[in-house]
This record gives C-alpha cells, structure tokens and sequence, in this order.
C-alpha cells in the first residue's frame, strides 16, 4: 500500500514539473491535462483503497471463521474475536488514511498545475473536490 501512496504522490509531483511546459501557449489545453492527470491519480488511488478494504474483510471472515473453529473455550474465543476485530478496525483505517492522503496530494498537485498554467479566465471543478468519497 505504501508504495502505491508513493506512487500517487510522485504522480502528483509530475503534475507541477509537467505541465508548466504545457502551458506555454496559455491555452485551455493545460488545464485538461492537469484534469486527466488528477483523475488518474485519483482512479488509482480510489482502487487501492478498493483492494485495501476487500483484504480487510477478507482477512476478518478468514479469522472469525478460524477463531469460531478452535472449540477451545470462551476464553480462547474471545481472544480470538477481540483481535480479529482490533486487526479489522486497524486495516480500516489504514484504509482510509491512505485514501485521504492520495485525494489530498491529487487535488493538491492538480491546484499547483493549474497555477502553473497562467490562465484565470477558464473555471475549474476545484470548488467540487469536496464531493470525493471520505474513505468512511
């Protein structure tokens, strides 16, 4: 996981090496290229977190099934369950924190780029990152 969160950040990177190139012309054009270079960001970001949360449900499945299978006592099951479920919550919110974290650098990188482009007269959808899912 930690190398897909430093591979987004190095995406986001790019964004303000690249594009000032782009912008050169002061045309539209640069704007759509720091647009589809956030998207990708954030579509791969968006599967990560994807991939993180189907492995933490799976792992929890695997272990309460594990941990109901023992027949080793209520003690023992407890256990069992108790850290199932700490393992669960904490996968959950490394989840989360990394999706927060690719968003964040994506829309960061894109505002940066924009800037870069020199043009203030065409609208961005900047004032809509609001609208991403929080990874809850």
């Amino acid at each position: 996981m930690f190398k897909k969160i430093l591979g987004l950040a190095l995406v986001a990177n790019m964004l303000t090496v690249a594009l000032p190139a782009l912008a050169a012309n002061g045309s539209t054009a640069c704007v759509g290229s720091a647009v589809s270079i956030r998207e990708a960001a954030i579509d791969s970001a968006m599967t990560g977190f994807n991939q993180s949360v189907t492995t933490a449900y799976s792992a929890r499945a695997v272990a309460l099934q594990t941990a109901y299978g023992k027949n080793l006592g209520n003690g023992t099951l407890r256990t069992d369950i108790k850290v199932t479920w700490v393992a669960f919550t904490l996968a959950m919110q490394n989840a989360r924190t990394a999706w927060r974290t690719a968003r964040n650098s994506a829309w960061s990188g894109f505002r940066t780029a924009v800037k870069a482009c020199k043009i203030t007269t065409v609208p961005t959808d900047s004032g809509h990152s609001g609208s991403e899912v929080s990874g809850s």
